[in-house]
């Protein structure tokens, strides 16, 4: 998962990119239309269970910080070069890999 994860953000980056700089896509709307019908489909099958408060607003918190920092990572690539902002992004996925070895 840990060497699949980036190519993945890599190809996300690259598409963000392609859709915003030759196809004219604003770069927020896009991702936060994109995060807004993932969320979507995650909320209908939400609804099937049974929710526990705590983690609903513990979920909802890491959810609009993660959505605000993917927007950023999309940002940075539609202005600037992908490669930076990349390999700025995939580090976490390796690092956290290499923390959980560890431990």
């Amino acid at each position: 998962m840990a060497l699949t994860a980036p190519i993945f953000f890599a190809t996300n980056n690259l598409t963000t990119k392609y859709l915003t700089n030759k196809k004219g896509f604003e770069t927020g709307k896009l991702a936060f239309g994109s995060f807004f019908f993932v969320g979507a489909i995650l909320i209908v099958l939400l609804l099937t269970r049974e929710i526990n408060m705590r983690y609903l607003l513990i979920g909802t918190i890491g959810s609009v910080l993660n959505t605000l920092g993917l927007t950023f990572i999309a940002l940075a690539c539609s202005n600037g070069p992908v490669g930076p902002a990349s390999a700025l992004t995939n580090l976490h996925t390796l690092l956290f890999t290499i923390i959980q070895a560890v431990q």
